[in-house]
């Protein structure tokens, strides 16, 4: 059996929902889950579908907050 593990780097979260953060290349993740979130378009709209509603992307840049150092005893 063959195991492949990947360790990614968050930079940026949302301050009303932590759950969901940014890496530096600039994908966006559900840490909960440690799924992927794809960007979509709505209408004419682009953005991404977080929980139930659908936030464009000058609405998310609002809420971006950049992640401090976590203390971590491991």
């Amino acid at each position: 059996m063959t195991t492949i593990t990947q360790s990614i780097l968050f930079k940026w979260k949302l301050d009303f929902n932590s759950d969901y953060q940014w890496t530096n290349s600039g994908k966006l993740y559900n840490t909960k889950t440690m799924r992927e979130i794809k960007k979509t378009v709505n209408g004419y709209s682009v953005g991404y579908w977080i929980g139930k509603r659908f936030w464009t992307l000058p609405n998310l840049r609002k809420h971006l907050v950049r992640i401090q150092n976590e203390y971590c005893p491991f």
